[in-house]
């Protein structure tokens, strides 16, 4: 499907538009992978500021999916800025506009990159994993991107089965040094383990939470205030039809 985001702000009393398109269904695991993302905007700023807002943005969001756990050689994420909005150039951090502007590229950058995620090769189910509790930003990615890339927990997404083990598979995997007595799990809002114990859960409410398109996977690390978003989808029969040659 066409894969497109836009936003508008204001930058020193200017009106600016950002705009992007991007490619990519299959061999996604950001890193980046096989995707291409082409970002266009009128503002006006110093190359290294929209080379520094760009890296911020493609890091919490293009390196935050996975579609099937795989890179390739392929992978471009663009920002072309042409100046013709007229605001006076942003050549610092601290200038007025800047953190709106950097905010704004952001919110189009992971737009685009969860549209890619729910786009994925042979894709029914979109699936979120939100990482709380940890101790540094890096520990809640590497678990979200851990889960994100199991396959066991896709597939368990496609067969539509509250198996919380799995994650919990995948966050023991991911090497993230954690308390196992300290993390809580739940999926679609149903907790199934929390302080090292599993918890009793309304299996019919658990079983409906799976039949959704949009799954949302909560892991609370319990080691601190640091949280990240990663974003994947189901692993279906059809996945693996459209690899097989």
């Amino acid at each position: 499907m066409p894969k497109e985001s836009s936003v508008e702000l204001e930058v020193g009393g200017k009106r600016v538009a950002i705009g992007a398109i991007a490619k990519g269904a299959g061999m996604i695991c950001p890193n980046m992978a096989t995707m291409l993302c082409f970002i266009a905007t009128d503002v006006a700023i110093g190359a290294e500021l929209l080379g520094e807002a760009l890296h911020g943005a493609v890091a919490r969001s293009f390196n935050c999916i996975s579609v099937d756990g795989d890179m390739s050689t392929n992978d471009t994420v663009i920002a072309l800025a042409n100046g013709r909005a007229g605001n006076e150039r942003v050549e610092s951090a601290d200038a007025p506009g800047y953190a709106a502007f950097r905010a704004a590229l952001g919110h189009v950058t992971r737009d685009l990159a969860k549209q890619i995620a729910r786009d994925g090769e042979g894709a029914s189910k979109f699936v979120e994993v939100r990482v709380t509790g940890a101790a540094t930003y890096e520990d809640a990615h590497t678990v979200g991107r851990a889960v994100t890339r199991y396959s066991l927990v896709r597939s368990c997404v496609w067969g539509e089965d509250f198996n919380w083990g799995r994650i919990a598979g995948a966050i023991g995997a991911s090497g993230v040094d954690l308390d196992p007595a300290s993390v809580a799990i739940g999926i679609g809002g149903v907790r199934a383990f929390e302080a090292g114990e599993p918890l009793d859960y309304d299996e019919s409410a658990a079983a409906s939470v799976m039949t959704a398109g949009e799954i949302v996977i909560e892991i609370d690390l319990g080691a601190g205030d640091e949280q990240a978003v990663c974003w994947t989808c189901d692993l279906t029969p059809e996945y693996v039809e459209l690899n097989a040659t």
